[in-house]
């Protein structure tokens, strides 16, 4: 399972969370977030290039143009769309950038009509919990919603995960659940990350997974 931690200000968080063995690092790229990494790139934007690192850029209702200039400025991986883009939006960039589509997610979401219009537009899709402020909220939503739906895109789970949720993880099962992306119960204040909750966390994820059959040959 991969693990994407988003919601950071910092290239040397994002460093120490890469080497804890975290597979993505996020950056909310839009003014409206608390957590946005707006305000530090005019110091760190060259840091946050160099970095050998997946990285990706959390835009809300951005327009193209602003979004392949950070695109390059940043070397992003690819772009997580967290707000209400169209599928004709999301059909102009596909070929320019990694697309991770977000959905917020309310107990009355039909899922598979909400995603079937993006379908092939996106790489991967990511499922968050509704809220005003596109994310962050620390809430759950139902998992049993992906588990009865018929989503056949690689996807990464959000929406409230913390760091007592690892049992939950392990019994949630779809066979397109790619990861989890995780954010504000990782925190010390909106945008800097625990990062000893953070380690222990991805140990604790990393015991209960299945074990690998090896290749003895």
């Amino acid at each position: 399972m991969k693990v994407k931690v988003c919601g950071f200000t910092s290239a040397a968080q994002m460093q120490e969370a890469y080497e804890l063995g975290v597979d993505y690092v996020g950056m909310v790229l839009h003014a409206g977030s608390k957590r946005s990494a707006l305000p530090m790139l005019a110091q760190e934007s060259a840091a946050i290039k160099a970095l050998e690192v997946p990285k990706v850029g959390v835009f809300v209702n951005e327009d193209c143009d602003t979004i392949l200039r950070f695109t390059e400025e940043l070397d992003l991986t690819a772009i997580q769309l967290h707000g209400n883009e169209t599928p004709e939006f999301c059909n102009s960039l596909r070929e320019r950038v990694n697309i991770i589509k977000a959905f917020s997610v309310t107990p009355d979401t039909d899922l598979d009509a909400l995603v079937k219009p993006y379908h092939d537009l996106c790489n991967y899709f990511l499922f968050d919990t509704w809220t005003e402020n596109h994310g962050g909220s620390g809430e759950h939503f139902d998992w049993n919603k992906l588990e009865k739906a018929l989503v056949d895109k690689l996807f990464f789970l959000s929406g409230g995960i913390g760091p007592d949720d690892v049992d939950r993880l392990r019994k949630f099962y779809h066979p397109f659940n790619y990861g989890i992306d995780i954010n504000s119960r990782f925190e010390t204040e909106p945008g800097v990350k625990d990062m000893a909750l953070l380690k222990q966390f991805i140990s604790d994820l990393k015991a209960s997974e299945p074990d690998r059959v090896q290749d003895v040959s």
